[in-house]
């Protein structure tokens, strides 16, 4: 018969992050985060994202501009830039949870939902650079190489 762990006791991992927690600070934990995070078209960070797609700094978003940074870190691939109506929805969405938890005021949330943020540009896409001989070199690799894994030593 299997042993099973109770659920109450703390994993691996919950206490490593218990132990960061109490080393380091949740202040210190979310800079860490928001400096690095994932917000799409690469992206790396709340102020290349709030660059990228507000063309302003962080410091200088509004409720709702960071509201939609903050959806957009948990799925970057609906990003201002590529599908911005769901990029507002979701942002709207964030608006209403904080103003739920009272981390936000009634007012400060509805103004936030009056407003219609404005994306930056989408910034130029970089030329290709020297297709002809990428294609030339993929050629001459394919002609040289075997298809298959049969020759492969394993």
């Amino acid at each position: 018969m299997m042993s099973r762990t109770p659920s109450h006791a703390p994993s691996a991992s919950g206490t490593l992050a218990a132990q960061i927690t109490a080393q380091f600070g949740r202040t210190q934990i979310m800079e860490w985060y928001l400096n690095s995070a994932n917000f799409g078209n690469h992206a790396y960070g709340v102020e290349a994202a709030a660059q990228l797609y507000f063309g302003k700094s962080a410091d200088a978003l509004t409720l709702a501009e960071s509201a939609i940074l903050a959806a957009v870190s948990e799925t970057p691939a609906l990003n201002p830039l590529d599908a911005p109506q769901v990029a507002i929805q979701r942002g709207r969405e964030v608006l209403y949870v904080i103003n739920d938890l009272g981390l936000v005021s009634s007012e400060e949330a509805s103004r936030a939902l009056a407003e219609t943020p404005d994306f930056a540009a989408a910034p130029p896409t970089p030329p290709t650079v020297a297709p002809a001989f990428l294609n030339l070199l993929l050629a001459q690799i394919d002609s040289q190489i075997p298809a298959s894994g049969s020759n492969a030593a394993g």
